[in-house]
């Protein structure tokens, strides 16, 4: 969590915020396989999701 804190905090320094995170959240080409992923899942019904995630 403070790794992840650190990096928000730079984030927010240098690069004008989270202003914009669902723009900025597309163009992160490197998670498109557990967004593709997790986006199919939620898709789904409740226990498809449940188990598709555990």
């Amino acid at each position: 969590c403070q790794t992840q804190i650190h990096t928000i905090s730079q984030y927010n320094k240098y690069f004008n915020g989270f202003s914009d995170w669902r723009h900025l959240h597309d163009r992160l080409w490197y998670l498109s396989v557990p967004k593709s992923y997790f986006e199919d899942a939620m898709t789904a019904g409740p226990f498809e999701f449940i188990t598709a995630i555990s």
